[in-house]
């Protein structure tokens, strides 16, 4: 009843003209979930500054006639801005501006594609392409150079798989590589090759780099177009704050340099790349916090220990169950890790390890145990992915305090081949957020964009169906693993924003919070979990301001 005399009394006093301190607006006649356990549901608040001033309806109905403006909520419901723990800003970029293969189920259909886009790109001297995925092919083998030639073959053309750890190339970017029959694998890497030695076309891990180093780099005016369409689409999909998963010294000059654009409404966490030459300044020069009004933060930096699991190269403690004698490709040795964790434990800066396979996780949480009795702050340990654990070792993440960033469409994408990759016990421990939830673990959730969609809603459907959009496998896959609505929206907000040390200020509509929020079209407690996937953001607001999502 006072709630609906509040609403009546804030509507007349927006009518009328409600104050004096033009810095104060009202939102009001709202369902706005706050995630303020103090304080759960409101339907009305009021921001100040770019922070939210206040939440309680006594204190709003109090404060509302000092008000400059008014916002009507429609009766929609409002979250805090959502979070996404782990991501790559620039590559979602560039993969709008390039090649998109993604989802494509046939070489053939894919063929199309790059012809296409090729016609379409006469002055590209190089064709780039991300997405592929064997695993939705009828025929799920790597293909060749050969499927590639058959469309272009004036020019080379590198295509990345869904994952980021393997390329597919045609043989005019081998002979531009001078591949042949004779380069060796590369440590930490492999080259596909026939039956007779000669390479297939496709490159593993850090052999793409065979490759890759060759591709021009791309100048500032298309790193900064790239930065604005990755901003556009976070904000399109709720996304305010972002963790970038491996920046390097490049991009941190653009996201410097582009901090007060009146499009970056975003706040950046990033992970340094830990290549030699951005590990080497940051190690020395340690974080940088809250630069921007709190749009970049340098603060962590991000190391690989083995590849992807898809292309087998997540190393495991056993061989793969479907390629005996490969255990995959761990990506550095133990005194190496060690080494880099404690040069981040001693600079201020956090680590954040890549760890898919089992043997990945073990030895990054064997490393975390070491060095967390020689840390003296708090440094907030941290495991990307953590997709194949030994079930022995998933209540360490709870026990040890080591956080759990973790992408749920990875395992709604790649559960329909995960479990012959690992077998039938292994799969026990993957992707298992029930369990390190229950055993007290810290998850934090984001999408590994562009290896998925950077849409938090269809991360949050994953969390809690464990099925595809059209509703497979019947009861969810692994259903024991599934979570809540409200754990999965947590990940996404409290959980991210603890992972990146912004739990204070960010991911709840909280006085002093900075005000980032946005309206959605549905109520995603109400509605039926088999949608949660369609939820559109109708509004986003940074720091008390509207952004146009349509620009």
């Amino acid at each position: 009843m006072f709630r609906n005399l509040l609403v009546v009394v804030i509507a007349l006093i927006s009518l009328f003209g409600c104050g004096k301190n033009e810095t104060r607006i009202l939102f009001y006649n709202g369902k706005v979930m706050t995630l303020d356990e103090n304080n759960p549901e409101i339907s009305s608040f009021i921001v100040e500054n770019g922070r939210i001033l206040a939440t309680d309806p006594d204190q709003v109905a109090t404060l509302s006639e000092t008000c400059s403006d008014s916002v009507d909520l429609g009766g929609q419901m409002v979250l805090p801005g959502l979070t996404d723990a782990h991501l790559h800003l620039f590559s979602l970029g560039f993969s709008l501006m390039n090649l998109d293969v993604a989802g494509e189920r046939s070489i053939g259909s894919l063929q199309k594609k790059l012809l296409k886009f090729s016609n379409e790109n006469p002055s590209l001297q190089w064709i780039k392409g991300r997405g592929w995925d064997q695993n939705l092919w009828e025929v799920k083998e790597f293909p060749a150079f050969a499927d590639l030639d058959k469309v272009v073959n004036d020019r080379p053309v590198v295509l990345t798989r869904i994952d980021g750890h393997a390329v597919w190339v045609n043989s005019a970017a081998m002979e531009k590589a001078n591949i042949s029959k004779l380069t060796p694998d590369p440590a930490g890497g492999k080259i596909l090759r026939d039956a007779t030695g000669n390479p297939t076309g496709v490159f593993i891990d850090k052999a793409t780099e065979l490759i890759t180093n060759l591709i021009p780099e791309p100048d500032e005016k298309e790193m900064t177009q790239a930065l604005k369409l990755a901003v556009k689409a976070c904000n399109q999909v709720g996304l305010t704050s972002v963790h970038d998963a491996g920046t390097t010294l490049k991009e941190i000059k653009v996201l410097k340099e582009k901090l007060n654009e009146p499009w970056f409404n975003l706040r950046v966490y990033s992970l340094v790349s830990s290549d030699s030459l951005t590990w080497g300044i940051y190690k020395k020069k340690g974080t940088e916090i809250g630069l921007g009004d709190d749009r970049l933060t340098i603060r962590g930096v991000k190391i690989y220990a083995d590849g992807a699991l898809g292309s087998r190269g997540a190393w495991l403690l056993q061989d793969y169950s479907d390629q005996p004698g490969n255990h995959g490709l761990p990506q550095i040795s133990q005194y190496e890790l060690e080494k880099i964790v404690g040069e981040a434990v001693r600079c201020g800066m956090q680590p954040a390890v890549h760890a898919i396979g089992d043997a990945a996780n073990q030895m990054t949480l064997d490393v975390f145990r070491k060095k967390s009795e020689q840390a003296s702050a708090d440094h907030r340990f941290r495991i990307e992915h953590a997709q194949i654990v030994a079930q022995k070792d998933l209540s360490r993440f709870g026990s040890e305090k080591v956080i759990a960033s973790m992408q749920p469409v990875h395992a709604t994408s790649d559960m329909w081949w995960a479990a012959n990759r690992v077998g039938n016990e292994r799969i026990r421990g993957g992707y298992a957020w029930r369990s390190i939830l229950d055993d007290d673990g810290i998850l934090s959730f984001g999408s590994d964009a562009p290896v998925e969609s950077v849409n938090p809603f269809f991360g949050i459907y994953s969390a809690v169906n464990r099925q595809d959009h059209n509703g497979n496998p019947v009861g969810g896959w692994f259903p024991g693993e599934a979570l809540s609505v409200k754990e999965a929206l947590t990940a996404f907000t409290e959980g991210a924003n603890y992972a990146g040390f912004n739990e204070k200020i960010l991911g709840k509509i909280k006085p002093s919070f900075r005000a980032d929020f946005i309206q959605i079209d549905q109520d995603i407690f109400e509605m039926s979990t088999s949608d949660l996937f369609k939820v559109k953001v109708l509004k986003v607001w940074f720091s008390g301001i509207p952004v146009a999502l349509n620009w």
